[in-house]
């Protein structure tokens, strides 16, 4: 199973991290979301439910994202968010501009 996979079965493609959210998974991040854009997708969400870690270079790989789906009149989702990487997006102040929907352990 990859560390980074899309899942374009439903409405919105679903990019699905595992593990660490950092400089190793940067490029399999930005591979997935430029499939995703390539398809036509005006929305991406972020499947975070089972990162267990996430460091600066995954957090520029996110704001990257959204950057990149905003300029193209697209948007980002990020769901699954654990409070340890909630923490993080709230202190690198990405969750003002983005809506970050956590879970519960």
């Amino acid at each position: 199973m990859d560390l980074v996979e899309l899942d374009e079965s439903g409405n919105i493609p679903v990019i699905r991290i595992r593990g660490a959210l950092d400089i190793g998974s940067a490029p399999g991040v930005n591979q997935r979301l430029l499939e995703a854009a390539a398809v036509g997708a005006g929305k991406v969400n972020f499947d975070l439910s089972e990162v267990d870690f996430i460091d600066w270079a995954g957090l520029g790989v996110i704001a990257g994202a959204l950057w990149r789906m905003r300029s193209a009149g697209g948007d980002v989702a990020i769901t699954g968010a654990s409070p340890p990487v909630a923490e993080a997006f709230a202190i690198s102040r990405i969750a003002e501009i983005v809506e970050i929907s956590r879970t519960e352990n």
